[in-house]
Formats: C-alpha cells, sequence, structure tokens
C-alpha cells in the first residue's frame, strides 16, 4: 500500500502527497467523491 500517490498540477510539476492529508486531493472527503466514479450517477 503506497500511503499516497502523485498529484499532477496544471503547470507541469508533480508532487507526491501522503493519504489522508489536510491537502486537495488527498483529504478524505476527496476519496469518498471521487470513489463514486466507479458506478452510474442514477440516470444523470
Amino acid at each position: 500500500v503506497p500511503g499516497g500517490g502523485n498529484v499532477l498540477y496544471l503547470d507541469g510539476h508533480v508532487r507526491w502527497l501522503r493519504y489522508p492529508s489536510d491537502r486537495f486531493p488527498m483529504t478524505e472527503n476527496s476519496a469518498r467523491l471521487f470513489g463514486r466514479y466507479d458506478r452510474p450517477f442514477n440516470g444523470y
């Protein structure tokens, strides 16, 4: 388990962020939100 991930920013640099963190997108709320993309949104 890596315990984090690489985040690619729009200016092209990459930063490793630990999970969980207080920096987006490695927050627990972000993980809950992004976890929804593995299934349809009830027809939307």
